[in-house]
């Protein structure tokens, strides 16, 4: 598969700043509350369960978690679960991907 499928468990209090230059992402909540803020706008965006947010544009984005949370997350290309973030708050392209 091109695509890699994980659930993510957020701490509350959590503030992580991320951007997914080399991956494409798409976030379904699943329990628990916070917001997504786009950085180049200031825009916030509301997370609570049902919402669903995608990164089509290598988005710079900051999620904060209000309480525990809960995703699904789809990555293509698929991570391989080894990945840690970088500097950027992304993850490095890995060989192949297209």
């Amino acid at each position: 598969m091109k695509f890699s499928l994980h659930l993510t468990e957020i701490e509350a209090g959590t503030r992580l700043e991320l951007e997914y230059a080399n991956h494409f992402e798409a976030n379904y909540c699943i329990a628990g509350n916070g917001e997504v803020v786009e950085v180049s706008s200031g825009k916030i965006h509301q997370l609570d369960p049902g919402t669903m947010y995608t990164l089509d544009q290598h988005d710079r984005h900051i999620l904060r978690a209000k309480s525990p949370i809960t995703l699904l997350c789809v990555f293509w290309p698929a991570l391989t679960g080894n990945e840690s973030h970088d500097a950027s708050g992304g993850y490095p392209s890995v060989e192949g991907d297209e």
